[in-house]
């Protein structure tokens, strides 16, 4: 009994440590997002799906993208996206240099510094536009994805609803 007793505390102290340190998104439980909708190449490519999202982050309204490659994945060098929303004048860029594990799925979020005063909006409609280029067999490929918006009305009600 003298010599299972430490084996045992051994292994409750290597459990309680993985308890501990796991990493929460691997739980497989996304947040539930508020308002989502998906955007389509201009051109008719059908390379990539995007879904632009908002949803309640831990300090407020989230404005996020999912990008998934519908292409090899492991063909894939490089991609950079930069997404635009008019009014107010608002967005970011992302380059993605490493995708040596990319397994054709890609998220984004950040906190949405404009959803903080959506009653300044004058349009009930923000525009959104995406410019996607991604490399892919030494051949670097482009397209513009648009005519999509986000409704004020859901920004408002994110606003109110997570506060």
């Amino acid at each position: 009994m003298k010599q299972i007793l430490p084996l045992i505390l051994i292994a409750a102290l290597i459990a309680g440590a993985i308890f501990f340190f796991q990493d929460p998104m691997e739980d497989g439980a996304t947040e539930e997002r508020h308002w989502e909708r998906t955007i389509t190449s201009e051109t008719g490519a059908d390379a990539w799906d995007i879904t632009v999202f908002l949803a309640q982050g831990e300090e407020g309204a989230d404005i996020g993208v999912d990008l998934e490659y519908n292409l090899e994945p492991r063909e894939l060098e490089q991609f950079e996206f930069i997404l635009t929303i008019a009014d107010p004048v608002n967005g970011f860029f992302i380059q993605e240099t490493v995708t040596e594990d990319f397994d054709g799925v890609f998220e984004y979020q950040e906190r949405c510094k404009f959803c903080e005063d959506p009653e300044r909006f004058e349009r009930q409609n923000l525009p959104i536009n995406i410019q996607l280029t991604w490399s892919e067999g030494g051949q670097v490929t482009g397209n513009s994805y648009g005519g999509k918006t986000i409704p004020v009305r859901e920004i408002i009600d994110l606003e109110q609803n997570g506060q």
